[in-house]
């Protein structure tokens, strides 16, 4: 209500406590209205220290306790004996009684919405602790109804259609939010990621900086990650991803829980983007994890930079704990990547081939490419009967893979001496 509001305010607790002092009575009323003033001291001296005052509840009894109080310091000046008091008019005290009453059952009601209102948000909110997500959004909705101001309420219908996907909703509800309150910081880390998934990395890199004025989490820095490999800064983006691994230790679940794809624009490398089957799914990143999660990303961009000793020792980090499927898989991934560009370019092939058992042994879901790798790793030894085998190997794996049957193919006349030996800067 600004200083104006304060001002006001002042001005009737100051004026509540000269009124009381002036006018206190003896005996048992006294005793009433003072024990009226000092709840309502207590109140004042608790809102130093909290911010109870703000919401309904406490906020109505605190104005109870204000009426109950003027009422019980009342002076008791009567009329002098035998003189006449002047009759009060019918119509106007009837005028009087009406609008107090219909002020009063608008108020009541005014109160009583923002009860109910609370009442949802609270049933909403034992909704998402036991997991029903859809019984939450219909009592935030409800909420969101009976109290179109409630911050709360609106707040995590946002958030709750973000998880679902449903991001024009969310975005709607978080505009709401910003209006009634735009100090409310916990929007800005929502809004960042809802900006993300709508492809606004601009407005989402905003946002998530904003977050980072406040408070610092792996979240958030894991996001500024994404969002700079998707730009391709790699070097911004290691920097936010290894503040995120550093705040990663002990850190629990995210506030966002959430199960999504690498960021728009990553790069695959060969042979994972010429030879996986179509429709094979990329692993996804932000499991419960957070310390892997981070790890992982920090490792995909190290790849990035070709600082491949920095990324494998990143792997190998994560490897030391439990991976769910999906960061395995992209734990494999990205020694299979590593390998083939030591094939490529015909450099530490022996550690190419330890990379590629390493990647084996967290079962890949496409197993036939790091066989592909490997053989060409063998390949790169002058090793052809080695390089056959482990082709054949990806052959029978993936059959109806047509550019692993190439391969095999080239190998194979290497090894009847039919061509010379190729480049592989050259392979697909």
């Amino acid at each position: 209500m600004g200083l104006l509001g304060l001002a006001v305010f002042l001005w009737l607790v100051v004026s509540l406590f000269r009124y009381a002092v002036k006018n206190l009575r003896d005996g048992r009323e006294g005793l009433i209205a003072l024990g009226l003033i000092s709840g309502i001291a207590g109140v004042l001296v608790d809102s130093l220290f909290s911010s109870s005052m703000r919401w309904t509840g406490p906020a109505f009894t605190f104005w109870l306790l204000f009426g109950l109080a003027v009422a019980a310091t009342g002076s008791k000046e009567t009329s002098p004996k035998g003189q006449d008091r002047k009759p009060r008019g019918t119509l106007t005290h009837a005028a009087v009684i009406s609008v107090v009453v219909v002020c009063s059952v608008l108020l009541a009601r005014w109160h009583i919405e923002k009860y109910r209102a609370n009442i949802h948000v609270g049933k909403g909110l034992a909704f998402l602790d036991s997991g029903s997500k859809t019984e939450a959004l219909s009592e935030f909705r409800k909420a969101a109804d009976r109290n179109p101001r409630s911050v709360v309420a609106l707040y995590l219908l946002g958030c709750l259609n973000v998880e679902e996907g449903d991001f024009p909703a969310a975005e709607e509800w978080f505009r709401r939010v910003e209006r009634l309150a735009p100090d409310f910081a916990n929007i800005h880390e929502w809004r960042g990621y809802l900006l993300f998934h709508l492809g606004d990395l601009a407005g989402a890199e905003r946002e998530f900086k904003i977050c980072t004025r406040s408070k610092g989490t792996v979240f958030i820095h894991s996001m500024l990650g994404r969002i700079y490999s998707a730009q391709e800064k790699w070097d911004l983006a290691a920097e936010e991803l290894q503040e995120a691994c550093r705040l990663a230790e002990g850190v629990p679940k995210s506030e966002v829980d959430v199960d999504v794809d690498p960021a728009a624009g990553e790069k695959v490398e060969r042979p994972i983007e010429a030879t996986a089957a179509v429709g094979a799914g990329a692993p996804g990143w932000f499991d419960q994890d957070e310390a892997a999660n981070a790890c992982i990303m920090l490792a995909g961009v190290y790849y990035e930079k070709r600082e491949h000793e920095k990324s494998i020792e990143q792997l190998e980090r994560v490897e030391q704990g439990t991976l769910t499927k999906k960061q395995a898989s992209r734990v494999s991934q990205l020694y299979n990547n590593i390998a083939w560009h030591y094939a490529r370019e015909a450099e530490s092939l022996d550690r190419a081939l330890d990379l590629c058992e390493k990647a084996l042994r967290l079962n890949p879901p496409h197993p036939e490419l790091i066989h592909d790798t490997r053989a060409w790793v063998y390949y790169q030894k002058d090793n052809l009967q080695e390089a056959e085998a482990e082709m054949k190997r990806a052959v029978r794996m993936a059959p109806e893979n047509e550019i692993i049957q190439q391969h095999l193919l080239i190998i194979q006349r290497a090894v009847k001496g039919e061509s010379k030996k190729i480049d592989l800067q050259e392979v697909k």
